[in-house]
């Protein structure tokens, strides 16, 4: 396993205040186009933290973000596996939010290219994908859903949305929510039963997930040094 490169708090920061700069010139070169499955695992990246597992995603080149929840028992400065394609990598955890459920992580350079983001909210019925790794089998996958609440805050986790997401399962916290076209609309965290779903194994699930706008907010309060 290598270790990661600029895993400092002030180099991520120089990495993510760049990043910020040009995030809407980038987010409108994606416009118009589907976006493939294989892309959008691409984008997508494995979180091996001891029994659990869960995705992750960047944010910048070499700044990449997850679950609190899937860093359990870690702290700053710890390291963590993640998978991402063929690389393997020890990536440090660099931040651990104390108030939205968000943890920073910082790899190597080009192991994990960034999603571009949406310029606007997207609306109730919108398509959406989730991509993430089913715990059980370790199959990294693709599901399809819809937006069915633009905008919730929850207190446990923080302000997001949530999406009807039939075949997300619990690998998927911490993994990127993308729109029809490819762009990051946030990160999936939190798994129900849909309310109007019977109760069955492998019943239709909804996903709140936190929106792409507090994940980068919380990043860069983090990086800052803020709590």
């Amino acid at each position: 396993m290598a270790a990661p490169g600029g895993g400092s708090r002030r180099g991520v920061a120089a990495r993510l205040s760049r990043w910020l700069g040009v995030l809407v010139a980038v987010g409108l070169a994606g416009a118009g186009q589907a976006a493939a499955p294989a892309d959008l695992l691409a984008r997508q990246a494995v979180v091996v933290n001891g029994d659990l597992v869960g995705s992750a995603f960047a944010l910048a080149d070499g700044v990449a973000v997850t679950n609190r929840h899937v860093l359990r028992g870690l702290l700053p400065g710890d390291r963590v596996a993640l998978v991402a394609g063929a690389a393997r990598v020890l990536a440090e955890v660099v931040a651990i939010s104390p108030r939205i459920d968000l943890a920073l992580l910082a790899l190597p350079h080009g192991v994990l290219a960034p999603a571009p983001e949406v310029s606007a909210a997207a609306a109730a019925g919108a398509a959406v994908s989730a991509a993430g790794i089913e715990a059980a089998t370790g199959e990294r996958r693709v599901e399809a859903g819809v937006l069915v609440l633009p905008r919730l805050e929850l207190a446990a986790f923080g302000p997001g949305l949530v999406a009807r997401i039939p075949g997300a399962r619990p690998g998927f916290s911490g993994g990127p929510l993308f729109d029809g076209e490819g762009r990051l609309l946030g990160m999936v965290t939190a798994l129900r039963p849909a309310r109007d779903a019977l109760p069955a194994p492998g019943a239709a699930v909804e996903a709140f997930a936190l929106s792409a706008a507090a994940v980068r907010a919380e990043a860069a309060r983090l990086l800052a040094g803020r709590n």
